[in-house]
């Protein structure tokens, strides 16, 4: 296996039936959370951690279930992200991912306790990240594959071609 250097544990209280019963609740409210946000580094689209809980937030408050989120200690380069889900009843769950640091300054704490709170609510929920603009959805005809050694506007064989060309008349 791979290691990434991210883990997480997830504790319960001794009882989670009532909880078990309002995360099932928010889930069928819920299939997911758009992606509102680009990251140009890695040209990629995500869901910001304001998106996650305005998605999550009126699902969990009409199951009567609480979340909180708090970061941690700073352990062998990585910031401890405690994610608490606690429902009316009393019981509780709670899942702490230790998310490793890209920059060790105030900005880089920042950033990781910022993604730990946004996967983890996710994860703990169940809710996948969507694209917003339904692109991923869309069947869309693959373009024409180019045909390497043919001019795209004449469609005729370039010099190139010809010149590599091992086909039987060209054999000596």
């Amino acid at each position: 296996p791979v290691h990434l250097g991210v883990t997480a544990v997830i504790e319960t209280s001794e009882q989670i039936v009532a909880l078990t019963a309002a995360i099932i609740k928010v889930q069928g409210e819920i299939s997911g959370v758009h992606k509102n946000a680009k990251n140009p580094h890695f040209r990629s689209s995500y869901a910001t951690l304001e998106n996650v809980i305005d998605t999550a937030r009126p699902a969990l408050q009409e199951a009567g279930i609480a979340f909180v989120q708090a970061p941690g200690m700073v352990i062998d380069g990585s910031v401890e992200v405690t994610t608490l889900l606690v429902p009316t009843s009393g019981e509780w769950m709670r899942s702490t991912l230790h998310v490793p640091l890209g920059k060790r300054d105030p900005q880089g704490v920042g950033s990781a306790i910022t993604y730990g709170c946004r996967y983890s609510l996710m994860a703990m929920l169940g809710l996948p990240p969507t694209d917003d603009d339904g692109e991923a959805a869309m069947e869309r005809a693959e373009p024409p594959k180019r045909q390497v050694g043919i001019n795209p506007k004449t469609g005729m064989a370039t010099a190139n071609a010809l010149k590599k060309d091992t086909g039987p008349d060209n054999w000596t």
